[in-house]
């Protein structure tokens, strides 16, 4: 990662909260546990409508997952993720600049 240009000493992580759902208009999450877990924290129809996989800004309803990056030990596989995940984020970012 660090060759990437991240400094994972400076990233900090948090378990998902219901009260996420009230503090973010979109809950991305990156493979089907996480999505299911998320599923089964929504309290109501418009939790449900903030939930997506990351990967759907790319490849729109394909619910494709992303392996968490801290868990690989494969830097050819760790840079798949990382350039998936960026690649999302721009288009995100993209999308909301218009």
């Amino acid at each position: 990662m660090i060759a990437r240009g991240y400094q994972p000493s400076t990233h900090r992580s948090r378990l998902f909260q219901k009260t996420d759902f009230d503090n973010f208009d979109k809950i991305y999450v990156m493979d089907s546990n996480v999505y299911k877990l998320a599923k089964e924290m929504a309290r109501n129809e418009n939790d449900l409508k903030k939930i997506d996989y990351l990967m759907n800004e790319v490849y729109p309803g394909r619910n494709i997952s992303i392996t968490d990056p801290c868990l690989m030990d494969d830097i050819h596989e760790l840079n798949n993720a990382i350039e998936m995940i960026e690649t999302a984020i721009d288009n995100i970012i993209a999308k909301y600049e218009k």
